[in-house]
């Protein structure tokens, strides 16, 4: 169903991905009076619009007979490179313990990626690999390749690689940077900040919370949640751990619900967290409610369904997909946000 109301921006990008979907193959464009009501759009916001589609040779006008799609686009867009590189790194995708919180993550956003490049009768090459430049540039071929990169932080210097050689690529990112680039971005630190103000807003005020590093997305959501009802941050309540297994955080968590028996939740940040966090306290009589992240519980065999922000990985992976044949074809950079949404499950 077509949104009304427009502005330009969205209105071009709907315009640029009809052209690219091969809808008009060269032929006549929509004419002005169909846009207009097909939009619910001004004529002057149309004209906004339609000006970077004439600037980037998309279309064209003929004097007396109308608007058309650029010929050449049939050709751009069947030039796509078919190689699909997706960079994920090797004890990322292969931990056959499924011991580190990266492994479920990076199977649900390949899954995802691969159902997208199925509908396309495209495949995609998983690349386990060490995240150095001079690996990357074995596989990375302007011309012949895409890349999917599924960690800036590890991958920084391979995406500028692919920037500066004009690879197609998209990225995917859950902490904002501030740079333009062809991502799509789950927030997950205002995913953590709803998931904190849900348990204040339920009366639990004293929050453990556990993650992977003070300088994180997730630690900042939580401090704002904290700071927007006037409770006080205390370090004592916080234990950080990237690789962190639910061994060590039902020890860590046990201690720290002895040390503090006024906490009245705990914000894990991802479910392998979560998984030791419960099994420290599901059996106490006034036991603290529990939010999580990703969704991803029932791939740890956990028999209890916790209450966590999905995320959607698949879903960003799909995005991730799409998003590279769109850089492919047209060089734009995009911007998606996936959205996040809670989970109901029994620990909160």
């Amino acid at each position: 169903m077509i949104q009304a109301n427009y502005k330009h921006e969205q209105l071009a990008e709907v315009l640029r991905e009809e052209i690219f979907s091969g809808a008009f193959a060269g032929g006549r464009f929509h004419t002005v009076k169909a846009m207009m009501e097909r939009f619910q759009v001004s004529q002057a916001t149309l004209t906004r619009a339609l000006q970077p589609l004439y600037e980037e040779g998309l279309i064209y006008s003929v004097s007396g007979k109308g608007t058309f799609v650029a010929r050449e686009l049939k050709n751009r867009a069947s030039s796509v490179p078919g190689t699909i590189y997706c960079i994920a790194a090797y004890e990322e995708m292969f931990d056959p313990a499924r011991t580190s919180p990266d492994w479920c993550f990076t199977q649900l956003m390949v899954k995802g990626i691969v159902s997208a490049a199925r509908k396309h009768d495209m495949t995609v090459n998983i690349a386990p690999m060490a995240t150095t430049l001079d690996a990357f540039k074995c596989i990375a071929v302007p011309g012949s390749s895409m890349c999917i990169f599924l960690n800036y932080n590890t991958c920084e210097q391979l995406v500028e690689y692919a920037v500066k050689k004009q690879i197609p690529y998209s990225l995917y990112i859950n902490d904002p940077i501030h740079r333009k680039l062809n991502l799509v971005f789950c927030d997950v630190g205002k995913a953590t900040e709803d998931a904190v103000e849900y348990l204040i807003g339920r009366g639990r005020r004293n929050i453990i919370f556990l993650g992977d590093c003070p300088d994180s997305a997730r630690h900042r959501g939580y401090r704002r949640a904290l700071r927007r009802h006037g409770i006080p941050y205390r370090s004592d309540y916080c234990w950080f751990n990237y690789r962190a297994l639910p061994d060590p955080i039902r020890l860590e968590v046990e201690q720290k619900i002895d040390h503090f028996p006024e906490v009245t939740a705990i914000m894990a940040t991802s479910d392998l967290r979560a998984v030791g966090a419960w099994n420290a306290v599901k059996n106490r009589p006034q036991k603290p409610a529990l939010i999580s992240m990703d969704n991803m519980w029932k791939y740890y065999n956990f028999p209890t369904p916790l209450t966590t922000m999905d995320m959607h990985l698949e879903q960003a992976g799909e995005a991730l997909l799409e998003n590279l044949l769109k850089k492919a074809r047209d060089g734009r950079d995009r911007q998606q946000t996936i959205p996040y949404s809670l989970s109901q499950g029994e620990t909160a």
